[in-house]
């Protein structure tokens, strides 16, 4: 069985620091700047409390309906970090992992991810980057491996694979436990959509030996697949700013099996 809950990445994601005040310096301050970035009161995410930091919460509290004196509190906190604790919950045990998987996938979906303050940066990165971010985390991996985690979790069973923030890790790990699926036999017929038991894996192949962006796949008919993704944009960039739904080809893809 598999626990996600204590990592001291989440924890520093979504609890409540403490009284944050005009004039602070700290990565209190990044975060408050970053969350009222995301809820529309775009900032200079630089860690300092200064007036536009002021004038942004001020206008938070404001939409929210919430006391605008003093320092940032607890309950400024709650509804700023609202997004990430929903993406959070544990549903209720589905009747197979895959669809558990698709489950909690759709709820990251539905909350939006996205980076903040600079490329592969933000909460939301640190969330899924081991409380890591910054220009050389891309996070697609990192996505797919935590939302396995939480999946897992839920229907208390071990991993299938080890996860990882490496697309390359998590196709050799594949290969390992015998999961992995040339994307040739999906797109040639010789394996059925139906061997992915509903939801998967897909990983975009560069080479034989490398694989450059990973998302989960399902509902697959001949050809293409519909696809939830982190790091991605509607275009299908590799290193995007968002957790987005696409619609994709098999070719150049390959499949990883999770049931």
């Amino acid at each position: 069985m598999f626990d996600y809950q204590p990592f001291s990445y989440i924890l520093a994601e979504t609890t409540f620091p403490g009284p944050i005040a005009l004039n602070d310096h700290s990565d209190a301050v990044k975060r408050v700047q970053e969350w009222l970035t995301f809820h529309g009161h775009g900032l200079v995410i630089d860690s300092d409390f200064g007036p536009a930091t002021q004038r942004a919460l001020s206008a938070f509290r404001q939409a929210s309906a919430l006391a605008d004196n003093g320092p940032v509190n607890a309950d400024d906190w709650a509804q700023l970090v609202a997004p990430m604790r929903r993406a959070l919950q544990l549903p209720t045990p589905d009747t197979t992992l895959p669809q558990t998987l698709l489950k909690i996938a759709r709820q990251h979906l539905a909350a939006h991810p996205l980076e903040l303050g600079g490329e592969n940066r933000g909460p939301w990165v640190r969330l899924y980057c081991n409380g890591q971010d910054g220009d050389a985390f891309l996070w697609c991996a990192g996505f797919v491996s935590f939302v396995l985690m939480q999946a897992c979790a839920v229907q208390q069973v071990p991993l299938p694979l080890e996860v990882s923030l490496s697309c390359d890790a998590l196709a050799t790990s594949a290969k390992e436990h015998g999961r992995f699926i040339p994307g040739v036999h999906i797109d040639s017929g010789n394996t059925p959509w139906s061997d992915l038991a509903g939801v998967g894996l897909f990983l975009v192949r560069k080479s034989a030996q490398d694989w450059t962006h990973v998302g989960f796949a399902f509902d697959g008919v001949d050809h293409t697949f519909q696809t939830i993704e982190g790091n991605a944009n509607q275009q299908g960039s590799r290193n995007g700013f968002e957790v987005c739904s696409r619609t994709r080809a098999v070719q150049h893809c390959d499949f990883v099996i999770i049931a």
